[in-house]
């Protein structure tokens, strides 16, 4: 049987800094019944996942940019590199925006541009327009996944939001998953512009269903939020910087990881076009982890706890599959391996957003704290990993760098567990 969660957990009012929201208008609850209240989740994932295509479509159709545009090698790098600028950038920003004006509305904003941006990439003449597009495509991307946890909690009760927040972790995985699965096969069939117009036209399908089966926001809860009040207080407060440290180093490793299989690859003499499918199923096989923490933390699991633990696998498994002992099959089991487990973490940080926001009016600034702090990492971490390897000629030491950001992660889960432990003692 499924133990009941504590209310701290599901019961936004048992925040200590709940009473900062008791004028909250009553239609921002859990809608009522009926099949809006049970496809809108469905639709937010949808949104989530369909926005994911847009960092996932690109490795598959680098050579073909290449050929075609005249992309150097330098200019690929580039154009990877810069969906995260949106979230370095401007993630708590972004999330003050959807607690300001409206989660759905902002959501909305987000599809309208990345199917925009999308449809200018397709028609790029050359590289500085389609880099200018991708730059859009970030935008519009951290404006339509921030305010998921805010509408989360509207639209769902609360003894299901934990495990639909361990689920909207899934959506990067499997959004990375399907447009690694899909993008070459779509691209042999309409070439490079087509897949670019498939995202596009993705993105219009999901602006059109979030405005269908989600309901609107409440003009009277968007007037009585403050854009820089939402931010300070964000930002004023431990909780989310935890979750944003957390997030921000689990990311920046498990890209650096991902990053690793390429040259794996290279060295078992695989074809690429086995090549995409084994990374798909890296992607794909992290979300597993994602389901499991929402089942965790429903079940009342310490997510401090949780995090510790599941930090482990990136201690260990990066150090044994970089150290250059066995082939390539056992490699690539541990890094499957090191997904699934370590994807726990990303699930158990949204979980928790609700929880460590400084007041409910402030989910999406949170969560958009934690985009932040992931797109730093992503920037961040891998090339100091590449500096290490170039440094020492190889990969012998890369396992030991990732391991040692491991442990910072582990240190981070005892400190959102303390945290935790001090809101919950509050609550009382």
């Amino acid at each position: 049987m499924v133990e009941p969660v504590p209310p701290s957990v599901n019961h936004p009012e048992s925040s200590p800094h709940a009473g900062r929201d008791s004028h909250a208008p009553a239609g921002l609850g859990p809608v009522a019944g009926g099949r809006r209240t049970a496809l809108a989740p469905w639709v937010l994932l949808s949104v989530g996942i369909v926005a994911a295509f847009g960092p996932g479509k690109l490795p598959p159709v680098l050579p073909a940019l290449q050929g075609q545009i005249g992309l150097t090698l330098l200019e690929a790098g580039w154009l990877v590199a810069v969906f995260q600028v949106a979230a370095a950038l401007l993630g708590v920003f972004g999330g003050a925006l959807a607690d300001r004006y409206g989660p759905r509305r902002v959501m909305q904003t987000g599809l309208l541009i990345g199917a925009l941006s999308a449809a200018c990439g397709a028609l790029s003449p050359g590289p500085l327009v389609l880099f200018a597009s991708r730059i859009g495509e970030s935008l519009g991307f951290i404006l339509a996944v921030l305010p998921a946890a805010a509408l989360f909690r509207r639209c769902l009760p609360a003894e299901r939001l934990t495990r639909w927040l361990g689920a909207w972790g899934t959506y990067m995985p499997t959004g990375m998953a399907l447009a690694l699965l899909a993008s070459p096969w779509a691209a042999a069939a309409f070439g490079w512009r087509g897949v670019w117009w498939a995202h596009a036209a993705c993105l219009v399908v999901c602006l059109g269903a979030l405005r269908v089966w989600v309901e609107r926001d409440d003009p009277r809860a968007a007037s009585t939020a403050r854009f820089a009040p939402l931010v300070r207080e964000t930002l004023t407060v431990p909780g989310p910087w935890l979750l944003a440290a957390a997030f921000g180093v689990y990311a920046g490793q498990y890209l650096t990881i991902v990053s690793f299989l390429p040259s794996a690859y290279q060295a078992a003499g695989i074809a690429m076009t086995s090549a995409g499918a084994l990374t798909a199923l890296v992607a794909g096989i992290n979300l597993l982890g994602n389901l499991t923490a929402g089942v965790l933390a429903q079940r009342g699991w310490p997510a401090g706890r949780v995090i510790t633990i599941a930090a482990v696998a990136l201690v260990i498994g990066p150090w044994l599959a970089f150290a250059g002992e066995g082939g390539f099959v056992w490699r690539y089991v541990l890094i499957c391996t090191v997904s699934m487990v370590a994807g726990v973490i990303p699930g158990t940080l949204f979980t928790l957003a609700p929880r460590f926001a400084p007041r409910t009016g402030a989910v999406s600034a949170t969560v958009g704290l934690m985009q932040q702090g992931s797109g730093l990492g992503q920037v961040v971490l891998p090339p100091l990993v590449a500096a290490v390897a170039m440094s020492a000629g190889g990969w012998q030491y890369t396992g030991a760098v990732t391991g040692g950001f491991g442990l910072v992660t582990m240190l981070i889960g005892l400190a959102i567990g303390r945290h935790a432990t001090r809101l919950q003692r509050a609550a009382v």
